[in-house]
């Protein structure tokens, strides 16, 4: 048997320096003082505890309510966003069907021109140092045998026809 963990030899021990300490008519009285002290320590815990577990038990309760408010938010506000989503894919699958559009054709360059050639190297470095500019590139022309240089053609637009309509199915009187 061990009281605050002190085994029977130790109690036997103390038992018998108390014993020569407070004589043999004084020790029972200390003994029922002892026991008083000790069922009064024990009272006030019980009822220390009891009251720290109420406490507990009326702050758990608004938690457990906003516990139980915050997951009902979460589930309303996760199935408005999926109702949302079938409509938001829908307007994205619109659109991108709207915005493809048929490729033009690249317009053609003028006849008799010849395309300019593209620059192979870097810019040749001058005697200080510093990169020089490029002359510019004008398009060429050919020439015909017996007269000036021709003339840049004009480049006709494309013409991009509008989607027929479907048919009316009301009688037109």
């Amino acid at each position: 048997m061990e009281f605050f963990n002190i085994g029977l030899g130790e109690m036997v021990v103390i038992f018998v320096i108390a014993l020569i300490i407070f004589g043999p008519e004084r020790l029972p009285e200390i003994g029922r003082q002892a026991g008083k002290m000790l069922r009064e320590f024990r009272k006030m815990t019980s009822e220390v505890t009891t009251q720290v577990q109420r406490e507990l038990e009326l702050i758990e309760e608004p938690v457990r309510e906003v516990q139980t408010i915050a997951t009902d938010a979460s589930n309303q506000a996760r199935r408005e966003v999926e109702r949302l989503q079938e409509p938001v894919k829908e307007a994205r699958e619109t659109l991108s069907s709207l915005t493809t559009l048929p490729e033009e054709p690249k317009p053609r360059p003028p006849a008799g021109t010849v395309p300019a050639p593209a620059p192979e190297a870097p810019l040749p470095a001058a005697d200080d140092g510093a990169p020089t500019a490029p002359a510019p590139v004008e398009p060429r022309t050919t020439a015909p045998a017996d007269g000036p240089a021709a003339a840049p053609e004009a480049v006709e637009p494309a013409r991009v026809s509008a989607p027929a309509e479907p048919p009316s199915s009301e009688p037109t009187s």
